[in-house]
């Protein structure tokens, strides 16, 4: 069985940590359910027009 290539302090070292990863994480979810969004109250939008 291989090695991992990394431990925690090696991330560490280069200022990769639980809480940073975190962060990212929060940034990239928060992305995802705003671009959602917006696209969700464009297709109502549509959708309303249509119909009217």
């Amino acid at each position: 069985m291989s090695e991992t290539c990394c431990t925690a302090e090696q991330l560490a070292a280069i200022g990769i940590n639980a809480e940073e990863i975190l962060y990212v994480f929060a940034w990239g979810f928060g992305a995802v359910v705003t671009m959602w969004f917006f696209g969700f109250v464009l297709g109502v939008a549509l959708d309303l027009i249509r119909k009217a």
